[in-house]
């Protein structure tokens, strides 16, 4: 009877079946038939396959495979050293680039660290400089000197005063064009002993007469004509009767409130002159501003208040002296 052997497990089965009864093989198209040894047609009958010896995967042909394979192996040709290929030589040269770098970045902070702590001042780029830089200034030049201007015009609000008593005074101011003129306001009495006049043009009655006030602005002169009507008292022949009641007067003030604006500055408070003497006045500060007669004069900085009072009557007013 006609057998085939299976190339996966050396069982001989019959040439009918599909298959390997063994391991389940297909029978392949090529496989080699061979007939059963005389051992009767009885012993055909009673058994359908035999197991042989043989096969790729038996015993006796793998360890003539793995012994082939060895023998292979001690006859490869040996490779030279320089023709080998080294493994992991591009992991090696990284990781010593990696290493460098870490040495050098160590090597820089301990440098870093002893210049910054370790230097002197002066030394030592990286420490704080407690003096500040010198700065060379450039050299100031001159800057020319404002262009003058002129006087042109010279105008005074009063071209006659009258003043009726001692003390009593009148400011005078004139008005230049142009009102910024470089050239200075000079006023000036023709009699002194009559009138006089401030820098800031105040005027201040001293005895009767008549005296002129002169102002000056660079080539620019104006006059005013100042009046003193002054009465000279006689001496009485008989000894004046002591006035039983004193004269009624309307105690006001022409302010409540006002500024002096410079040293020696005056200012009439009372409007009526003739009887201001009869009116006791007084200042809270004296080294603000005097008050006499009721003509107040500033005398320093500051601020302060000045009464006025007659027959139980008292009224009183804010001067503030800033200059």
């Amino acid at each position: 009877m006609s057998k085939i052997i299976c190339e996966v497990c050396g069982t001989s089965y019959p040439e009918t079946a599909s298959q390997c009864p063994i391991c389940g093989s297909a029978k392949p198209a090529d496989a080699p038939v061979s007939m059963d040894e005389a051992a009767g047609e009885e012993s055909a009958a009673t058994s359908t396959y035999t197991y042989v010896k043989g096969g790729r995967f038996s015993k006796a042909n793998v360890r003539k495979r793995n012994k082939a394979n060895k023998n292979a192996v001690g006859r490869r040709e040996e490779v030279p050293p320089e023709r080998q290929r080294k493994k992991g030589g591009g992991s090696n040269r990284a990781l010593s680039a990696v290493a460098v770098i870490l040495v050098l970045a160590i090597i820089a902070v301990i440098i870093y660290i002893g210049v910054r702590f370790f230097l002197p001042a002066g030394w030592n780029p990286f420490a704080k400089q407690d003096t500040k830089p010198t700065v060379t200034l450039p050299q100031a030049q001159t800057q020319p000197t404002e262009q003058d201007l002129s006087c042109t015009d010279l105008v005074l609000p009063d071209t006659q005063v009258i003043l009726d008593a001692v003390g009593d005074n009148w400011r005078l101011g004139a008005t230049p064009t142009p009102v910024n003129t470089t050239d200075k306001i000079v006023y000036t009495s023709s009699d002194p002993s009559v009138a006089t006049v401030t820098e800031d043009g105040m005027i201040t009655a001293v005895s009767g007469g008549q005296a002129t006030i002169t102002v000056t602005c660079g080539s620019v002169s104006r006059e005013c004509l100042v009046i003193c009507e002054i009465q000279t008292e006689t001496e009485p022949t008989e000894p004046p009767t002591e006035a039983t009641t004193l004269p009624d007067l309307d105690l006001v003030l022409n302010r409540e409130d006002f500024t002096l604006s410079s040293y020696g500055e005056q200012w009439q408070l009372f409007d009526d002159w003739e009887h201001a003497d009869l009116i006791t006045w007084t200042s809270d500060d004296t080294d603000v501003c005097t008050i006499e007669k009721g003509v107040v004069t500033a005398v320093g900085f500051g601020t302060t208040t000045v009464y006025g009072e007659y027959n139980g009557e008292k009224v009183s007013c804010i001067v503030r002296c800033y200059f």
